[in-house]
């Protein structure tokens, strides 16, 4: 169980540290994967719940990002 637990954080501090383009990437082959029929149902969950990973980090990039555009707009003005 733990050692699940620390490949998870582990992992989760490798993708803090791409950037947005190689999570996009990386998510891309996923779906390619998931969609592909011969493969097994439980490969299809844990590629999607690596995906979701993904995603979360995705998401929070841009969150970031774009609360630097606005200082930046903000700034400006």
């Amino acid at each position: 169980m733990w050692n699940r637990f620390w490949k998870r954080i582990s992992k989760d501090m490798e993708d803090k540290e791409k950037n947005y383009e190689e999570l996009v990437a990386e998510l891309e082959s996923l779906v390619a994967g998931i969609e592909d029929p011969a493969k097994s149902l439980s490969e299809v969950s844990k590629d999607v719940q690596r995906a979701m990973a993904l995603l979360m980090h995705c998401r929070e990039k841009l969150r970031v990002s774009e609360v630097e555009v606005k200082k930046s707009l903000s700034a400006e003005n």
